[in-house]
């Protein structure tokens, strides 16, 4: 029974300390940031400050004090931009998309935009997905 309990203790932290390692990037000082990375961060979220920053694959992962997690890629130009509940930056919705959330949606707004091969990704407060093309017309909304 004891070595059933080492077994099984050593498999879950094998299991974790694999899952950490294999993870992805490692962690960077925020001043290490490209400059356009820093630049996006103090002209959309002014009074937040970057607490972790990593570097995968020459892409960059931002994680600010407010929760948002903000994607780059390697050039540090956005891809991805999750403020979890809170309301996502105007600056930083597509101004057709924008539109069309407060004209069909009366006080629900953006909370994550996320660039895709085939346009833009938006999440709502309301709990939809809005997905639009790059010419700015709904091709699918989820739930």
């Amino acid at each position: 029974l004891m070595k059933m309990k080492r077994l099984i203790l050593t498999t879950i932290v094998g299991i974790i300390f694999s899952s950490i390692c294999l993870a992805g990037g490692r962690p960077i000082p925020a001043e290490k940031l490209p400059a356009a990375v820093k630049t996006f961060v103090n002209e959309h979220f002014a009074n937040q400050r970057i607490i972790f920053a990593e570097k995968e694959a020459g892409k960059y992962e931002v994680k600010l004090n407010n929760g948002t997690d903000v994607d780059f890629d390697n050039k540090g130009n956005w891809t991805k931009v999750d403020c979890e509940n809170i309301m996502l930056p105007d600056a930083l919705l597509p101004l057709f998309a924008r539109q069309y959330i407060e004209l069909n949606f009366s006080g629900a707004y953006a909370t994550k935009i996320e660039k895709k091969r085939f346009g833009y990704e938006v999440e709502m407060s309301n709990g939809l997905d809005l997905k639009f093309n790059h010419q700015g017309e709904v091709i699918k909304i989820d739930d």
